[in-house]
C-alpha cells in the first residue's frame, strides 16, 4: 500500500516493513504522519502474514527476502520518478531483513535506514526455541502480539525457523556496506531484542555511523517490543522516533 503527499515536490520515497506475525497496518500511523512531512511510502506485506494460517506455516525466509527486493524494486522505481533519494524504516523482522539486504549489496539506492526493535540479536528468553528449530515438528505457539495488529493467533514453528535461518545468515556477512546514516530505537526491557546484544553487535562491525537511542521505557503500555505502535510505545516515546526520522531523512541545505 502506498501512502504518498499532496504536495507538488516528494522529499523522499520511504520502505516500511511491519515485523514477525504483525499485519502491514502496525505501519500505518508512521506512513501518515511521514506522508504529511512530504513523503511517498511504501508499506509492503511480508509474505505469510496476509494469507491463511496454511500457509503461514509453510513460509520460507526465501519468501521473505523476495518480498523486501521486489518492495525495493517499487520503491526504486518511484524515487527514481520523483527524482528524490529512498529511505528504509523497519521493525523488528522488518529492520532484520533490511540490514541483511543492505549488508548483502541488494539495496544499493537506500541511503538512510531507521530501525525500530530490530532483531539482530535476540533475548535468552526468544532464544529457548532454538533447540526445537532442528526437529521436523509443525507445533505452533501462541502469539503474544496484540490483537488488532496481530497476523495469525498462533505462530508455527516454520515462521520462527524462517527467522532464525535469517539471523544466522546475517552473522555470516561482513557489515561494511550496511555501514550508513542509521538511527536505531529500543527500548531497554525489550522482550525480544537484546540491547545488549545489539550494542556489541554494533561495536564489533565497526558500525559508526549508528545512532542507538533507549526509548523511556517507564512509557511502555505492557509490551516493551512493540514500539512502532503508538499506543505500545507510549506517545512522547513514538513521537521522538518519527522526529527522529524525520531528521535523519531532510534533505541538507
Amino acid at each position: 500500500m502506498w501512502f504518498k503527499t499532496n504536495e507538488d515536490n516528494c522529499n523522499g520515497v520511504i520502505i516500511l516493513f511491519h515485523g514477525l506475525n504483525n499485519r502491514p497496518e502496525l505501519m500505518h500511523p508512521i506512513a501518515q504522519k511521514l506522508k504529511e512531512s512530504g513523503y511517498n511510502i511504501l508499506v509492503p506485506s511480508l509474505s505469510g502474514h496476509t494469507q491463511s494460517y496454511d500457509d503461514f506455516k509453510h513460509i520460507t525466509h526465501t519468501a521473505w527476502i523476495i518480498d523486501v527486493k521486489q518492495a525495493y524494486q517499487l520503491a526504486q522505481a518511484e524515487a527514481k520518478a520523483q527524482n528524490c533519494p529512498l529511505y528504509y524504516i523497519g521493525f523488528s523482522l522488518g529492520g532484520l531483513l533490511g540490514v541483511l539486504l543492505k549488508a548483502e549489496g541488494a539495496l544499493p539506492h537506500v541511503e538512510k535506514m531507521v530501525l525500530l526493535a530490530p532483531a539482530l540479536e535476540t533475548t535468552f528468553f526468544a532464544n529457548l526455541l532454538v533447540p526445537f528449530l532442528y526437529f521436523k515438528i509443525n507445533i505452533s505457539i501462541p502469539s503474544r502480539a496484540p490483537g488488532f495488529y496481530r497476523a495469525h493467533k498462533k505462530l508455527p514453528i516454520q515462521a520462527y525457523r524462517a527467522f532464525f535461518e535469517i539471523k544466522t545468515k546475517l552473522h555470516e556477512l561482513n557489515m561494511s556496506q550496511v555501514n550508513i546514516p542509521v538511527k536505531l530505537y529500543i527500548d531497554k526491557k525489550d522482550e525480544l531484542v537484546s540491547y545488549k546484544k545489539l550494542s556489541r553487535f554494533i561495536k564489533q562491525h565497526t558500525l559508526d555511523k549508528w545512532q542507538v537511542f533507549k526509548l523511556n521505557h517507564k512509557e511502555s503500555k505492557g509490551i516493551h517490543h512493540m514500539i512502532a505502535d503508538p499506543f505500545y510505545a507510549g506517545k512522547n516515546n513514538w513521537i521522538t522516533m518519527v522526529d527522529g526520522a524525520l531528521a535523519l531523512f531532510k534533505k541538507e541545505d
